[in-house]
């Protein structure tokens, strides 16, 4: 998959997206973008919830890490 060229790599996702409103292509663009965004938001102090609707996970899986690091703090 390809990175979008709306995100530089070393960006918080919550600068990038206080930039300009960002679209992504699944399968066709990287799921790091949103999986950098839940795991931003899982240590940040001014995040109150994280909402998300999960049909399947892997065995180990960085979106259940960054829910279990949410719920933590």
């Amino acid at each position: 998959a390809q990175h979008s060229p709306d995100i530089a790599p070393g960006v918080s996702m919550f600068d990038a997206i206080a930039q300009k409103d960002l679209l992504l292509f699944h399968p066709y663009q990287s799921f790091d973008p949103v999986l950098r965004l839940l795991e931003e938001a899982a240590t940040d102090p001014h995040v109150l919830a994280i909402k998300q609707v999960l049909y399947r996970t892997a065995k180990k899986s960085r979106i259940i890490d960054a829910l279990i690091l949410a719920a933590q703090n």
